[in-house]
């Protein structure tokens, strides 16, 4: 995802960069998900499986925790984005 179209405004780029990394671990989380889906269709194993999707929500995770403890540190983001982070 571009930095410009996380909702962030303003010129910190270390918040653009947690943000990134942040959104892109979302999206290994739902690939991984959709793969244990498709394993379960096809009545295959999932252990594997279960075991990244773990990893990858914890290191998703410490990425959002990374993301909010920046943003109240150093104040640079839109209310409205920190609000619907932290529901």
């Amino acid at each position: 995802m571009d930095a410009g179209n996380t909702g962030i405004s303003g010129g910190c780029q270390t918040a653009k960069l947690l943000m990134d990394e942040y959104v892109q671990l979302v999206r290994h989380v739902a690939s991984i998900r959709a793969q244990i889906m498709t394993a379960l269709q096809h009545e295959e194993p999932t252990d594997g499986l279960e075991r990244l999707v773990h990893t990858a929500e914890r290191t998703k995770q410490h990425a959002k925790d990374a993301f909010l403890t920046h943003v109240q540190k150093h104040g640079c983001l839109l209310t409205p984005l920190r609000s619907s982070l932290t529901d």
